[in-house]
C-alpha cells in the first residue's frame, strides 16, 4: 500500500478530528507506506512544527519551492515583514510579498509566522526620527494593529519584540527603548494580543538558549518578569545561529528549556543554522553534524520545545557569509540544492522517535 502526500495530510486531518494520538496513526502510516515520508510528513507526525525562513523567491522558483514543500509546515518571511520593507512610509504598506507567502501557506496547509513586529534594526526613516514616547507608542500601535488585524486567523504567531537584550545582559538602548521607555515591551504584547487574542505571542532573541550565559539569564529575568505582570507572552525564541567548531552544550539547553516550562512558557527554537569555517576539516564537519542532531533530538525530547524553524535551508541563499567572514555552509541543503548527510540522520530521528 502505497500512501501519497495528500491521504497523509487526510489521515492527520482525521486523527485530530478523532483525538487520535499521532503516535498511533503515523505507525500506522509509515509501516503501511512503502514510499520514504518527507521531512514534513516526520515533522506533522511528530507534532512538531519545522520551519523555514523563506525568500520571496523561494515561492516562485521550482527547485526551490520543491524543498519549502518537502520539508516545512511552518513558513516566515526573512525580510518581507520587517518594519523597512513592510511600511518603508507612513503611506505605504508593501503587502504583496506577505500577502503571497500567507495565501501559498494557505494553499499548501502550512502555517505562518510573523517575524518581527518590534526591532531595533531595519526600521523605516520616519521612525527612527520619532521625537516623543507618545509618538513612539502612536507607530507601535499603527504597526501592530494594522499587522495582526490583516491576518487575523491566517498568520498564528508573532515574534513580537526582536533582540531587546545585549550581550552583557543590560537592555539595550534602542530607539524604542530611549524613546517610549523600557515598558515599550510589555506595551507592544499588549497591543499584540488586544488586535488578535488566538496568536502565539513571541519574545525572539540571540545566545539565550544556554542556560548560565549573562544574555540567556537576562532573557529569562525578563520573560519572567512578564509573566509576573500578566503580560501575554506565550513563548520565546532561542535563534540558534550555532558554530560547528564549538562545544555544544546539551544539559544547559535543556536546563534552560525546563526553566521557561516552569514559568508556563514554550519554547520555540527559531533561527537555527550551524556555521563552520571555510577551512574546517573532517572533525568540524562532524561536530557540525552532532549539534544538527543533538538540536533535533533536544526538540523531540523535550515537551515544551514545539518549534524547530531554520534560517534559510541552503548555503548558496545563505546569509551567514556577509555576516560572518571566513563562516558558511551552514544549512541541509548545499549550493547546489542537495542535501547533506546530516540531512538523512535528522529523517532518521524524526522516524524513530514516531514509535516512541
Amino acid at each position: 500500500m502505497v500512501l501519497n502526500k495528500e491521504w497523509f495530510v487526510k489521515i492527520l486531518n482525521v486523527r485530530k478530528n478523532l483525538r487520535i494520538t499521532s503516535v498511533a496513526v503515523c505507525s500506522v502510516i509509515i509501516l503501511a507506506s512503502c514510499a520514504t515520508p518527507s521531512m514534513r510528513e516526520l515533522a506533522d507526525a511528530n507534532d512538531l512544527k519545522i520551519g523555514c525562513a523563506i525568500q520571496a523567491g523561494d515561492l516562485v522558483t521550482e527547485n526551490r519551492e520543491v524543498i519549502v514543500n518537502e520539508n516545512f509546515n511552518l513558513l516566515l518571511s526573512e525580510n518581507g515583514m520587517k518594519w523597512a520593507n513592510l511600511h518603508p512610509n507612513q503611506r505605504f504598506w508593501n503587502w504583496s510579498d506577505v500577502d503571497h507567502m500567507v495565501a501559498y501557506a494557505e494553499e499548501h496547509n502550512m502555517e505562518v509566522k510573523g517575524h518581527p513586529l518590534v526591532w531595533h534594526s531595519q526600521l523605516p526613516t520616519y521612525v527612527k526620527l520619532m521625537e516623543t514616547r507618545e509618538q513612539g507608542i502612536e507607530y507601535l500601535q499603527d504597526e501592530i494593529s494594522t499587522v495582526l488585524e490583516r491576518y487575523k486567523g491566517k498568520i498564528t504567531q508573532y515574534d513580537v519584540v526582536n533582540e531587546a537584550i545585549n550581550d552583557d545582559g543590560t537592555m539595550r538602548e534602542s530607539i524604542w527603548y530611549t524613546k517610549v521607555g523600557p515598558d515599550f515591551i510589555d506595551l507592544a504584547f499588549q497591543m499584540a494580543h488586544k488586535a488578535d487574542p488566538t496568536a502565539k505571542l513571541i519574545y525572539n532573541d540571540y545566545d539565550v538558549a544556554f542556560k548560565g550565559g549573562a544574555h540567556a539569564d537576562a532573557c529569562y529575568e525578563l520573560v519572567k518578569g512578564m509573566v509576573e505582570r500578566g503580560i501575554p507572552i506565550n513563548a520565546v525564541g532561542f535563534q540558534l545561529h550555532l558554530c560547528g567548531d564549538q562545544p555544544f552544550n546539551e544539559k544547559a539547553l535543556r536546563d534552560n528549556i525546563k526553566r521557561y516550562e516552569d514559568l508556563g512558557i514554550e519554547v520555540e527554537f527559531s533561527e537555527v543554522d550551524v556555521r563552520i569555517p571555510a577551512s574546517a576539516g573532517d572533525q568540524i564537519y562532524a561536530n557540525q553534524e552532532l549539534v544538527w542532531k543533538s538540536l533535533f533530538t533536544v526538540a523531540l525530547t523535550e515537551p515544551n520545545v514545539s518549534t524547530f524553524a531554520m534560517w534559510g535551508y541552503c548555503d548558496l541563499l545563505s546569509w551567514i557569509p556577509p555576516v560572518f567572514p571566513g563562516y558558511g555552509q551552514a544549512h541541509l541543503y548545499d549550493k547546489l540544492y542537495q542535501p547533506k548527510p546530516v540531512y538523512n540522520d535528522i529523517k532518521k530521528l524524526l522516524s524513530e522517535n514516531i514509535n516512541k
